[in-house]
């Protein structure tokens, strides 16, 4: 029988959050596009440099504009228990010229919140 978790996930170490951004973690991207619809498209963390993020993008109808609010969701389990994520938010900072096959956004990001259910601790 598995045991009752008790509490939720905690923030990751700096040093275990550097690893987990390293890693290229998945997700998604969450921007308005010009008629101010949301959209959130499949996204990958390519990596962090200070307060900027690199993000490859699937599928942008338009590339959103330098300033445009976004946020990125990205997260890696196995299992339920060792979720480990990221939920970054910030503006766009710059776009990359478009490549096959996908784009790549960097933003700046202005808060970020990382967790993990992986760090429990059993009470």
């Amino acid at each position: 029988m598995p045991r009752e978790r008790r509490g939720g996930p905690v923030s990751m170490p700096a040093d275990e959050l550097a690893a987990f951004l390293s890693g290229e973690p998945t997700g998604a991207i969450c921007v308005t596009d010009a008629e101010g619809r949301l959209l959130a498209l499949p996204a990958r963390v390519l990596g962090v440099e200070g307060d900027d993020m690199k993000v490859e993008v699937d599928g942008f109808p338009t590339p959103p504009a330098p300033g445009t609010q976004a946020c990125v969701v990205a997260d890696r389990f196995v299992t339920y228990e060792a979720i480990r994520g990221v939920i970054a938010q910030g503006e766009i900072a710059s776009i990359e010229p478009p490549g096959p096959p996908k784009e790549a956004v960097t933003v700046a990001v202005s808060r970020m919140v990382s967790f993990s259910f992986a760090n429990v601790i059993e009470r």
